[in-house]
Formats: C-alpha cells, sequence, structure tokens
C-alpha cells in the first residue's frame, strides 16, 4: 500500500470485519506492526472519504491488514 491509496477501513482490522469506511492513506506510522496469515499489519494515518471533501478534514490513525502481494 502506499500514500493516496483509497482503503476500506474496518473496526477489526485483523478479520476485516465491521467496515467504518472508505480512506485515503495519508502517511505510514509503521509498516510492519505484525504479521497475520502471511499479511503485514500496518498502522497509517488516514483521511476518510466523505461526499464534500474540506481542507483540514481530520486524520485519524487506523490499523489497516496489507493484501498479500
Amino acid at each position: 500500500m502506499r500514500k493516496g491509496d483509497t482503503v476500506t477501513i474496518y473496526r477489526h482490522p485483523i478479520s476485516e470485519t465491521d467496515p467504518e469506511g472508505k480512506a485515503k492513506l495519508v502517511k505510514p506510522i509503521d509498516l510492519e506492526v505484525g504479521y497475520y496469515e502471511g499479511r503485514v499489519l500496518q498502522y497509517w494515518f488516514v483521511q476518510f472519504v466523505t461526499d464534500a471533501v474540506f481542507d483540514g478534514e481530520p486524520v485519524y490513525q487506523r490499523a489497516i491488514l496489507a493484501p498479500l502481494d
């Protein structure tokens, strides 16, 4: 995953259940927190995608399970 990519954020990132919404990856915090079934768990600063995008939109920290290559 790269800065600028849009991904689905889940409240339970390991099981990828309970979607929180789509978000744009802003800046990586830790790109190798751990592993789950061969996939890397990463922490990113993200901005959630909304119908109206505003300057200064809040940025959140979220864990994301990277897709397999």
